[in-house]
């Protein structure tokens, strides 16, 4: 998580207790920064190869593994659905994002609707017509009316 890439970035740029956390990053704000260090940075384009998935993460962190990839001689790309990924989506060789189109959903939820009620329609026929042709159905489950 982003917790974890702050405390790498602290701790990289010698802030585990070291002149960078006393001095620089003693506030929240500063912490926010920590992975633009260029030691911090190095050691995130060291890093990123290794891990698979990197998620729940700030704006700030996304944009920082992007650029770390970057730096690591990688190709990126980043797919992002909100503004908060506007950072990334810039920083990444392609940047895709995933956008909601209102008119083609609201559409597409009405064709869900309509094939939902035809298909309860013929389920409902499905079951008029078992009954119909096998006559009426007896408590026990088989048919009352039916001749052998």
């Amino acid at each position: 998580t982003g917790d974890v890439l702050t405390r790498f970035g602290l701790s990289a740029a010698g802030g585990g207790g070291g002149a960078y956390r006393s001095a620089a990053a003693s506030s929240s704000d500063d912490e926010r920064h920590v992975l633009q260090d260029p030691a911090a940075r190095k050691a995130l384009a060291d890093l990123v190869p290794l891990v698979s998935v990197f998620a729940r993460h700030a704006p700030r962190h996304k944009e920082a593994v992007v650029a770390a990839f970057n730096e690591a001689g990688r190709h990126t790309l980043f797919c992002g659905d909100g503004t908060n990924d506007v950072g990334a989506l810039k920083k990444a060789h392609v940047g895709v994002s995933i956008i909601s189109v209102p008119d083609v959903e609201k559409k597409q939820r009405a064709a869900n609707e309509t094939l939902d009620a035809v298909r309860a329609e013929d389920k409902k026929k499905n079951r008029k017509k078992k009954t119909d042709a096998g006559g009426r159905k007896s408590a026990r489950g088989g048919n009352a009316g039916r001749k052998s």
